[in-house]
């Protein structure tokens, strides 16, 4: 989680505190009907940055996409979320950049305010 950026909760915890908090909760975490429990996705991990590095040259290719796109970023989430962003905005051609106030990259998730992504998809393929 500190790697996203977000400010608070789990984020404000020393490394000392964290480790140990993490290490239980992947322990005992079933996951439910909504999501996998997390030591199922842990491994995961690996192939979403293998599947990054490999996209990297992909940015040339972008600008071919000739779809409506939606790009929603936190205001609280790591700057180079936004970057990443903000570099979509200028080579997709029909990109809307929406800035969510207050939110972090994640956002979405069910103990955090899902309403407001929720509110933007809706907005965007109304």
């Amino acid at each position: 989680m500190k790697g996203t950026g977000d400010k608070g909760g789990f984020t404000s915890l020393p490394r000392l505190l964290l480790l140990p908090l993490m290490t239980l909760a992947v322990r005992f975490d079933k996951g439910d009907s909504t999501r996998p429990a997390m030591r199922t996705v842990i491994p995961t991990a690996r192939y979403d940055l293998t599947l990054v590095r490999e996209g990297a040259d992909v940015w040339d290719r972008l600008g071919e996409l000739h779809c409506r796109t939606l790009l929603l970023g936190g205001d609280r989430s790591i700057d180079y979320l936004g970057t990443a962003l903000d570099r979509l905005t200028t080579v997709l051609p029909d990109a809307e950049r929406v800035k969510l106030a207050g939110a972090g990259h994640t956002v979405s998730f069910t103990d955090e305010n899902p309403e407001l992504v929720a509110a933007q998809l809706r907005r965007f393929f109304d």
